[in-house]
């Protein structure tokens, strides 16, 4: 049994969004599995985004994401679900995961303090990304492969 969690980034909240729906069934098919699950929206979340260097490294995560931060450091596998916006996450989403992913929460410092070391060694994640268009259009026009 796993403890998985699944990151709704859609950043609008009106129910009506296909990340909502597949954020759901993730959870009912994950908890038909036997295993877990703990579903956040992020659009239910009011957080700072963050405006300098220092905020990342030197403060610790706001409080609004401090509950989302002690939920991945307990589960097994995550699954950011989010729409592609303009070729990338939408800027409420991608300010979400900044603090998410906050100094404190997956990174400590080495005793030299020179290159962090990563505390998400041994966790999954499986991402899943709605377009509106097919993946062979998305990759001619980003000249990217996709799978």
């Amino acid at each position: 049994m796993k403890t998985i969690l699944i990151l709704d980034g859609h950043p609008d909240p009106d129910g009506t969004h296909l990340c909502h729906a597949l954020a759901s069934a993730y959870q009912a098919g994950a908890e038909q599995a036997g295993h877990r699950p703990t579903l956040i929206r992020i659009a239910d979340l009011d957080f700072p985004i963050l405006r300098k260097p220092s905020d990342f490294t030197d403060q610790p995560s706001p409080e609004p994401v401090r509950p989302v931060r002690d939920a991945l450091r307990k589960a097994d596998h995550l699954v950011p679900i989010y729409p592609l916006w303009l070729g990338t996450l939408p800027a409420y989403t991608k300010g979400f995961l900044e603090q998410l992913l906050h100094y404190d929460t997956a990174f400590e410092r080495s005793a030299e303090d020179r290159w962090p070391k990563g505390k998400m060694r041994g966790k999954s994640a499986r991402i899943v990304l709605t377009a509106d268009m097919p993946a062979i259009g998305y990759g001619f026009i980003n000249e990217a492969e996709m799978v």
